[in-house]
């Protein structure tokens, strides 16, 4: 008699951001924020996706915060897993969502103006209570941004988003004929970049010159690359290194007007040691 044959089933599928509910969950909070923060701040009905984005990716740089919920989620997101967040969005009895539409080549979505807007689903008694240390961790986060104390505010992150998104989205039309290359070709080499100690290099501004007698001294404003970690219960993280022994005025101006501070960089790195050394230390921490 011949040996049965089996078959092994692999499932080779890859896990769904919304499989979960607790991701669902997430994703339908951070949603309905975003929504309402847009409002807010541009006192406007149709929101555009961008903004939606740009809100996620704020949620995500707050992560570290959470125990695992948002850890896990973001594992799985991706930008381009917006327009799904947003149908799923769609279907939950507090959306603000009536209708969407292209805009200057972008999806919008329009909100109602009902009494929706001014609730927030981890209330125990909207959606707090199915999953209370769930929407007690994604309230405390939302609490904490709306408290930070960034050098700038929420509209000039966005503009900031934005202008990295064209700017890494932009591909010149080099047409090959127009290239010329000579007679040996060096091969290439591809180097590994460190993406998490890339240089973050702020807009420039203008800085008039500075003459005659020192009645006071201007200071432009000069635009960050980024969000910068500042808490308004520790704003300053390392207080070891403090400023003495100051030039005289006049050489302050002389120093302005010959180097021109027009713009601010740093690394990426920089931000990330920062955010490390906010995260609240155990009780009984000790060095050995």
């Amino acid at each position: 008699m011949p040996q049965e044959e089996t078959f092994d089933i692999i499932d080779d599928s890859d896990e769904s951001l919304l499989a979960s509910q607790r991701n669902s969950s997430i994703a339908n909070f951070i949603t309905h924020e975003a929504l309402k923060k847009y409002y807010e701040l541009y006192k406007r009905r149709w929101v555009p996706m961008s903004f939606i984005e740009f809100y996620f990716s704020e949620y995500k740089s707050y992560e570290f915060l959470s125990k695992t919920f948002l850890k896990d989620f973001f594992s799985l997101y991706t930008p381009e897993d917006i327009p799904s967040i947003v149908e799923n969005y769609m279907n939950c009895y507090y959306c603000l969502i009536v209708k969407k539409e292209n805009k200057k080549d972008e999806l919008c979505y329009f909100i109602s103006d009902r009494d929706y807007m001014f609730v927030r689903l981890s209330d125990e008694d909207v959606l707090g209570r199915f999953d209370p240390e769930l929407y007690k961790n994604l309230e405390n986060i939302t609490i904490h941004m709306e408290k930070n104390d960034e050098l700038i505010t929420l509209k000039e992150m966005y503009e900031s988003f934005m202008i990295r998104k064209v700017v890494l989205s932009y591909k010149p039309n080099i047409k090959p004929s127009s290239i010329k290359t000579s007679a040996k070709v060096a091969p290439s080499v591809t180097k590994a970049v460190d993406i998490s100690d890339a240089m973050l290099v702020g807009n420039k501004s203008d800085v008039p010159n500075q003459k005659g007698r020192v009645v006071k001294l201007y200071f432009p404003k000069l635009a960050l690359p980024s969000a910068y970690p500042i808490l308004l219960e520790k704003s300053r993280i390392n207080s070891d290194h403090r400023a003495s022994r100051f030039m005289p005025t006049d050489k302050q101006v002389t120093l302005i007007n010959k180097y021109k501070f027009n713009r601010v960089k740093y690394r990426q790195g920089f931000i990330e040691k920062r955010k490390a050394a906010s995260k609240p230390k155990r009780k009984f921490e000790f060095d050995f």
